[in-house]
């Protein structure tokens, strides 16, 4: 069994000694006390920080998509070495006047964007296209197209060419 005396009844302290406890029994009442006061303001503060932080997640929420979408449309470019186009010349083959110019200026926008495009890079995909001029891939697609219904640009396989 134990080899501790068990204690039986009340049990005698002394005077100085029940004071001493006492007195520390009230001061750790106390500081019980202030550290409940002390968690409750921490609590407070902790439910501030978390309806900030949400309210700052829904105010960037429009931010982070449009970060998300743009990862998304870099991640789908092909960065191969065979699909990196290598520019040229800004007026197509070099010493030779740009016969394009007119027709840029009366197009303008996406369709002319993508004319200058073709001039600096060559054949071009319509991602790379699009990864140049900016915008949808929907809307430089559409460009595309009228370009080609106008004999401007014509398919070469993948790739898109000035006729």
């Amino acid at each position: 069994m134990s080899s501790r005396p068990q204690l039986s009844g009340p049990v005698a302290i002394p005077r100085e000694d029940s004071e001493d406890l006492r007195g520390k029994l009230t001061k750790a009442q106390h500081r019980i006390e202030d550290l409940e006061l002390e968690l409750q303001k921490t609590k407070n503060e902790s439910r501030r920080s978390l309806s900030a932080i949400a309210n700052l997640q829904r105010a960037l929420e429009p931010i982070t998509k449009a970060l998300r979408y743009i990862n998304g449309e870099i991640e789908s470019v092909d960065l191969s070495e065979s699909s990196v186009p290598i520019p040229t010349s800004s007026h197509g083959v070099a010493g030779q006047p740009d016969r394009f110019e007119g027709i840029k200026r009366q197009l303008g926008g996406k369709q002319a964007e993508i004319i200058e495009s073709l001039q600096t890079y060559g054949p071009c995909t319509a991602t790379q296209l699009r990864a140049q001029t900016g915008g949808h891939l929907n809307t430089t697609k559409t460009a595309i197209y009228a370009l080609r219904d106008k004999g401007i640009v014509a398919k070469n396989g993948d790739n898109w060419v000035l006729k």
